[in-house]
């Protein structure tokens, strides 16, 4: 099975690196990509998640900023996503 992680972001510069380093330590026998929803962020949250682009082999980000709140990233991300399952 294909799975998706999709994660809401704004304004996480704080706290991104953690989550996106404990992906980077996964192991997972079948295909799986990480989506970073960004809903405007105005930090340095994107060129964190940029480092992590040779850890993660399928790290995309993606723009959700036509409109604020956690719902509408999450709803974007799944729109992106390629995966069987989405994990959120």
């Amino acid at each position: 099975m294909r799975v998706s992680v999709i994660i809401p972001c704004f304004n996480a510069a704080d706290t991104i690196a953690v989550q996106l380093e404990a992906l980077a330590n996964q192991k997972w026998s079948q295909s799986w990509e990480v989506i970073i929803s960004d809903n405007g962020s105005t930090d340095n949250s994107m060129s964190i998640v940029e480092e992590y682009k040779t850890r993660i082999p399928n790290l995309r980000i993606i723009d959700s900023s036509d409109r604020k709140g956690p719902g509408y990233a999450r709803n974007m991300g799944a729109k992106a996503a390629k995966g069987d399952g989405l994990l959120f």
